[in-house]
């Protein structure tokens, strides 16, 4: 059976976010979620930073990019790939606005099983 890859979001999953900050600065770590990464980890999950930071270009890229390093690095996480675009091998989304919707059913569920 293949092992989970999650694609988790930044600002508001892993990290406190106002929404007025935009990507001006990296709030501090949510420890319930910096946890449960370090399990899936532990537990072989494949883990994707799915951020909109990550949709800039040349320098402000680079500089979202080190500001993120910066932080998993801060919490004890290894430096984790780091995206915008949605890839065939994510299992999961994690995020705070997603719904999970059952395959084919259109059946929307607040349940996930990672």
């Amino acid at each position: 059976m293949k092992k989970p890859h999650i694609a988790l979001d930044f600002d508001k999953t892993l990290a406190y976010h106002k929404s007025e900050w935009g990507v001006s600065r990296v709030g501090e770590p949510i420890a319930p979620m910096v946890e449960r990464v370090k399990d899936w980890l532990a537990k072989g999950y494949g883990v994707t930073i799915f951020t909109v930071r990550m949709n800039r270009t040349g320098p402000e890229l680079q500089q979202q990019i080190d500001m993120i390093d910066e932080f998993l690095v801060k919490v004890g996480l290894p430096i984790l790939p780091k995206t915008a675009v949605k890839q065939r091998h994510f299992s999961h989304f994690v995020d705070d606005r997603a719904y999970h919707v059952e395959p084919n059913s259109g059946i929307i569920s607040d349940q996930i099983d990672i």
